[in-house]
């Protein structure tokens, strides 16, 4: 399996605990699993848990290709890892990939978009005069759903500021870490806001 995020880790671990006699590898171009703001501490109560589980780690591993064969289709697979060696497997899932799509902004817009393809905002939401960015378009903050939706709601309230010249323009705050891993019925971990340490998922 290709991608050391959040779906990947989850896959990997509903994989083993439902065929536990499976081999499951993660593969990933990063040095660690889990990018993103979140403790280290998290990151490596992860890796021992899928290190408990038999699931084999291969980060900081680039791929030649993607294997020819479809995504969750059995196939022999033999990929050719950059710097030598070969990962082999019967099938495989694509579990990265996911990046905002901006190519279609011009002008202003396009000047705006950052690196990663992100659409920078100000503390507003604001993308340039009179244009608002939220969700996964928006470096405001991180790709999920309940950010997205208080973002929406800043916006809202920004716009109606703007159309009718009453109310104060709100700022929007990102969230703090907040993530839950599972790894199978019985185990994974996460980070919560007010919470010391790991949050264990049992």
């Amino acid at each position: 399996m290709r991608g050391a995020g959040p779906s990947g880790l989850e896959l990997a671990g509903e994989i083993k605990a439902g065929f536990p006699e499976k081999q499951v590898t993660i593969a990933d171009a990063a040095g660690d699993v889990l990018a993103g703001p979140y403790d280290q501490a998290l990151r490596d109560e992860l890796r021992r848990q899928l290190a408990a589980m038999g699931v084999a780690l291969e980060l900081g591993v680039k791929l030649g290709a993607l294997p020819q064969a479809p995504p969750a289709s059995a196939a022999a697979i033999s990929i050719t890892v950059e710097g030598g060696g070969t990962l082999e497997a019967d099938i495989w899932f694509r579990c990265f990939g996911v990046s905002p799509q901006t190519g279609y902004l011009r002008g202003a817009l396009a000047d705006a978009v950052d690196e990663r393809g992100y659409l920078r905002v100000d503390e507003q939401l604001r993308a340039a005069d009179g244009v608002f960015a939220i969700g996964d378009i928006a470096a405001g903050d991180r790709d999920m759903a309940g950010i997205a939706g208080a973002q929406a709601r800043v916006v809202a309230a920004n716009l109606r500021a703007a159309i009718t010249g009453q109310g104060e323009r709100e700022v929007y705050q990102p969230f703090p870490p907040l993530i839950a891993v599972p790894l199978g019925p019985e185990g994974g971990a996460g980070q919560l806001p007010g919470h010391e340490g790991v949050a264990g998922l049992r």
